[in-house]
């Protein structure tokens, strides 16, 4: 690309390249983060990674774009509704989303597990 740098043509953009933003922290969360994990199990195992020593949710592009108030509340109720999911759910298809989890993850199912090996440490503080 030598030349005489008047010789470019220059390129107009458009002043509308932002990104459209979802309606709510919810829609983002749900759209961009959770849909790229396959199963319950990595999806309760994402969130407990966002949950930091004090029992709040850490997640620095939508804090950014919502607030972190917002945000924590926000995947505190996701963490919740997940939970509940996971206890209305029959053994055999648990067993089964298991499976599919692992198998994202590149391990079996024996070896997805947290590294605290419980499952409360995927709870949601509290309880609902």
């Amino acid at each position: 690309m030598g030349g005489n740098p008047e010789d470019r043509k220059s390129v107009t953009c458009s002043g509308n390249l932002n990104i459209k933003r979802s309606s709510s922290a919810f829609e983002d969360f749900m759209k961009r983060t959770l849909n790229g994990l396959h199963g319950v199990w990595s999806k309760l195992n994402y969130i407990r990674e966002l949950r930091d020593s004090d029992g709040r949710y850490k997640h620095w592009g939508l804090a950014r774009t919502y607030s972190e108030e917002a945000t924590n509340e926000m995947i505190a109720d996701v963490h919740s509704e997940l939970y509940l999911q996971i206890l209305r759910t029959p053994l055999p298809e648990l067993f089964e989303q298991l499976e599919m989890s692992a198998e994202d993850a590149d391990c079996s199912a024996s070896q997805f597990r947290t590294p605290e090996g419980t499952l409360d440490s995927l709870a949601p503080n509290p309880l609902p």
